[in-house]
Formats: structure tokens, sequence, C-alpha cells
């Protein structure tokens, strides 16, 4: 038997059942703790939770990258001046990107819009429709923040786990951040299950941020 193995384990079961039940409460507590700073919304799609952050926050920037998806959002949010939306995907690096929609995307209803990806085996896309879209290096847009971070929530459909790999060996960007909330797509991109692990097992020894990859 690997005890080391077994105690990541049982470590993680710990953690789902804790920031798993919590996330709401959670997320609900940072809110009140992010006056006066800047929230970052990265998958924001109609804007649901962007709203969230506006009420709360001192600025607010909004990531989208799906152009049917904009138009709504634009409207959602047109009576906050406190809101920049990013049409762009947030990536490692500068790049264009193939957005793949999911299999029952609809441009016209918007229906099935939420969860385009950039990952083509992900479960539930359609790999033969896509758009280009622009991708920028998230990491560097962080290091030009000259601000506190209150919140980051983060639901890119798969590309949350390049992105967290790369920004939790930057001490410099997330000592500027409190809390990150984060959804993750093992389940629809099977691949990807043990890097999400490492990730978790890396979050529950940081002290700040404070990170909840069960977000849903």
């Amino acid at each position: 038997m690997n005890l080391k193995r077994v105690k990541l384990d049982l470590m993680l079961s710990l953690d789902k059942l804790l920031n798993g039940n919590l996330c709401s409460k959670q997320f609900k507590t940072a809110l009140e703790r992010s006056k006066g700073k800047v929230g970052i919304d990265l998958g924001a799609n109609f804007g649901v939770y962007t709203e969230l952050l506006a009420q709360h926050c001192d600025f607010v920037h909004a990531f989208e990258p799906e152009p049917n998806v904009v138009k709504k959002l634009k409207k959602t949010l047109a009576d906050y001046k406190n809101v920049q939306i990013h049409e762009v995907a947030a990536c490692t690096k500068d790049c264009k990107i193939k957005l793949f929609h999911r299999n029952e995307f609809n441009k016209h209803t918007l229906e099935g819009c939420q969860g385009s990806s950039t990952f083509s085996q992900k479960n539930n896309v359609n790999p033969e429709d896509y758009i280009f879209a622009q991708g920028i290096n998230f990491l560097e847009f962080l290091e030009n923040l000259d601000c506190e971070v209150g919140i980051i929530k983060m639901d890119i459909e798969g590309g949350e786990v390049d992105l967290l790999e790369l920004m939790l060996e930057r001490d410099d960007l997330l000592e500027k951040i409190d809390f990150i909330f984060v959804e993750t797509h093992e389940k629809k991109i099977p691949n990807q299950l043990k890097r999400v692990r490492s990730l978790r097992a890396k979050a529950l020894k940081l002290k700040r941020p404070r990170i909840n990859l069960y977000w849903d």
C-alpha cells in the first residue's frame, strides 16, 4: 500500500467535503472582503457573477472570448461603470485560439453557449464547430495590475489547469490575490484528472490566496 497516496487521497477527500460544500458561503465571504479591491471574472459568459463582483468590488475585469455571448454580456452590464469587458480568452500566452462550441450550440438562441472550450477533446463539444478568438497572457495582465485583487472567478472550460499551474509558481502574483474560485473540468476532460489532483494538493498548502477548486 502506498501510504503517501492514501494520505493524499484522504486530504483531498476532506478538502472536497469542506470546500465543495462551503463554496457558496466562501464566495459570499470573499465578496464582503473585496470592497475597495479589484474583481476578475474569467469566463464571464452572461455576467451573472460579474454583476455580483461589480456590486462589491471597486472595479471588475470580465473576460469572455465568445462573440455571440459578449453581446448579451454588454447588455447585462450596461449600467455598471466599474466593469471593463475584455473580449479575449485568458491564456498562458498571447495567441490565436480555436474556441470549440458545445454540441447543442445555437448562435441565434444562445442555447448551449456556456461551455465553449479551447479543448477539442472536451466530451461535450463538437470538434468540427469552432471559431478563432484572441487569447492573452493572463499572467502578464496580472503583473501589470497595480492593485490588490479581491477575487478571481475562473471558469474557462479546461484552460484553468495550464493557467493555474503557472500561477502557482509565481509568488509575486499570488501575494496580491485574496481568493480564487475555480471550476475544474476533469469529468469532461479526463486526462486532466491527475493534474487537477496535484493543483488541489498544492492549494491546500497555501495561506494566500485561498483557492477553492470546487466552483460549480
